[in-house]
């Protein structure tokens, strides 16, 4: 499964209390395409919406 998760920047991250990178960690060890991006990263042309992405 391919999952994009949509983050805040990663400076404000606290990754003693986040749980958006358990999440990612646990997907990543499944086997999972994990790929991250932030608001100021999505982009809608022609009513298509895209997302530029960091894969994990």
């Amino acid at each position: 499964m391919k999952i994009c998760f949509l983050m805040y920047p990663w400076e404000r991250i606290n990754c003693e209390s986040d749980s958006t990178l358990r999440l990612i960690h646990e997907a990543v060890s499944r086997g999972h395409t994990v790929a991250v991006t932030t608001p100021n990263n999505l982009t809608m042309r022609d009513s298509i919406a895209s997302a530029f992405c960091k894969v994990v």
